[in-house]
């Protein structure tokens, strides 16, 4: 299997590099070479269980059929780690509908403040990068928060690159 390198410059830190593998009509994305390394290490022999369990209330929000979806799930180090401002985020889960045009993000936190916190942080990471603002922020529950974003608006691929942070390997300057 061939792993390509992407490398971006940016101007306000370091230069960015994205590594992706390609293997049965899946891409893997990473910005650790070790991290991908595992994640296609542990692919060519699986173990049989699932990596989460269906317990885990991120799945009820990806719906079947979705071209693009991702789940996360948080433990108290990792959220605060995150840096989404959110010490009691139980998980995310992200979904692209099947007409490619609404992305829909959930957070899911045990924190009483985790509407207004994850709709705050949404709307700053989008109005700071000039993204369109989102089409939904709903508070669905006491925990969960749902925002639905036009991904085929101009800037609409902002979401996309907040998210390979909040799932993958970021690195905050």
């Amino acid at each position: 299997m061939s792993v390509y390198v992407f490398e971006e410059p940016d101007p306000r830190s370091v230069t960015w590099t994205y590594y992706f593998a390609f293997d049965s009509g899946l891409m893997f994305c990473a910005t650790n070479k070790q991290f991908l390394g595992e994640v296609l290490s542990r692919r060519s022999r699986p173990s049989g269980a699932e990596a989460f369990p269906v317990s885990l209330p991120q799945w009820r929000y990806i719906s079947d059929g979705a071209p693009f979806w991702a789940i996360r799930k948080f433990t108290p180090s990792s959220s605060k780690g995150a840096q989404l401002h959110d010490d009691k985020l139980v998980g995310y889960s992200v979904s692209l509908d099947k007409e490619l045009r609404l992305l829909t993000v959930v957070s899911i936190s045990g924190n009483p403040r985790g509407h207004q916190i994850a709709t705050d942080l949404w709307g700053s990471f989008l109005r700071n990068e000039r993204a369109p603002k989102p089409l939904e922020m709903t508070k669905v529950d006491e925990q969960t928060t749902k925002i639905v974003l036009d991904a085929r608006a101009r800037n609409g691929q902002v979401a996309v690159f907040i998210l390979f942070g909040v799932f993958g390997h970021p690195i905050f300057v």
